[in-house]
């Protein structure tokens, strides 16, 4: 990254994260205010994160962020496509395929089938578990598909009688658990699993939207030109559109199951499915820890050659000229470029809004769209 000075958060009065001149004490009740004091903030070393990081800084007289004019963007664009296509196709193949729930067998008389069974045959879509008893007569397409299972049994009397069996997939079941502690193991693994997520993939998200606002900020006070960045915003919405995916389709597969045993391996499976993002950042990092940025003008950057990424602190970069300030000092600045010091307090936060609302989706989306699809699966 440029060598620039180490910015102060008080750019006007000069001065770094220091407390304001004594003012005289104020009567006994009225307090003075409290005022969060500096704040350290570090990125999760995910590809959606590195991406980001790398967007942001790209600049006309550096580097371009587009693989088609710098080759060196070409392992980020390659982790972010692999990461978007491989959890696109996960939740694509759970919705078109649902997992199944449960499996039931039935021994079926094509001339007087029972009731479950002769609704099966007719292609209504029900649950075996709120089934009802009242006999269904089968019409010739389900007496085509009844004559079509193979015969299993043949009774003393002659009658032939076919296996019929019938999966059970976890939208047909959603909400159809009758025992208690099945709904409490439900209930349990859906908090941790959002839990999971919210503390991991959405915080992240908050930190991506929060080094933005800092980012904006830190330029304007170093007298850099302010370019339009907001294109890049779309890196941690895809982050989140992922996380809220995942949400959604892990409310409904634990709704959706009706044994514990079930509940709990779907629990396992959606957090390993929520860090696939951190397993495609081993090779990006090892890329841009060790790649030079090419063709910089010496007499603005200097002759020592500058890295993409610096993901560990390291105390020699740490002089008047660099964008890093050390890890105990109060000056505001880059520890490294995934772990920045600020004063929330110091300049203005413009996804503060988006933020919240974010936060109110993270909830609201998923348990919608679960209310949805029962809905339809009962309507």
């Amino acid at each position: 990254m440029p060598p620039v000075a180490v910015a102060q958060l008080d750019v006007e009065a000069g001065q770094g994260l220091q407390a304001p001149a004594a003012a005289p004490a104020p009567a006994p009740d009225n307090p003075p205010p409290e005022h969060p004091g500096p704040e350290t903030v570090t990125l999760a070393e995910d590809a959606c994160a590195s991406a980001f990081i790398l967007a942001l800084n790209a600049t006309t007289e550096m580097y371009s962020f587009w693989p088609c004019r710098n080759k060196s963007m070409r392992p980020t664009w390659l982790a972010l496509s692999l990461l978007g296509f491989c959890q696109i196709l996960i939740l694509v193949v759970l919705l078109m395929y649902p997992p199944p729930s449960r499996s039931s067998t039935f021994l079926v008389d094509c001339a007087a089938p029972k009731s479950v069974p002769a609704q099966l045959l007719n292609g209504d879509i029900i649950s075996i578990a709120h089934a009802k008893s009242d006999p269904v007569e089968l019409t010739p397409s389900g007496l085509a598909n009844c004559l079509a299972l193979e015969v299993d049994v043949i009774g003393g009397n002659g009658i032939e009688y076919r296996t019929l069996v019938h999966s059970t997939t976890c939208f047909q079941e959603l909400f159809t658990a009758s025992a208690p502690s099945l709904w409490m193991v439900q209930f349990v693994c859906l908090m941790l699993l959002f839990t999971e997520m919210y503390v991991s993939d959405f915080w992240q998200v908050r930190s991506l939207l929060v080094f933005y606002d800092f980012n904006r900020w830190w330029l304007k006070v170093k007298g850099e030109k302010l370019r339009d960045k907001r294109w890049a915003l779309i890196i941690p919405m895809l982050q989140y559109a992922i996380c809220v995916a995942v949400n959604t389709a892990s409310m409904i597969a634990t709704f959706g199951y009706t044994t514990a045993i079930d509940v709990l391996f779907n629990a396992v499976a959606f957090t390993f499915i929520g860090r696939i993002a951190e397993f495609f950042n081993h090779f990006v990092l090892a890329f841009y820890e060790k790649a030079e940025v090419q063709g910089l003008d010496v007499e603005e950057y200097g002759p020592d050659p500058i890295k993409y990424l610096v993901t560990d602190f390291d105390a020699s970069q740490c002089t008047p000229d660099s964008w890093y300030v050390h890890e105990d000092e109060d000056g505001a600045g880059l520890i490294t470029d995934f772990q920045f010091r600020h004063a929330p307090t110091k300049y203005p936060k413009k996804a503060r809004r988006l933020i919240l609302a974010l936060k109110m989706g993270f909830f609201i989306i998923p348990t919608v769209g679960t209310l949805l699809v029962w809905r339809h699966q009962h309507s």
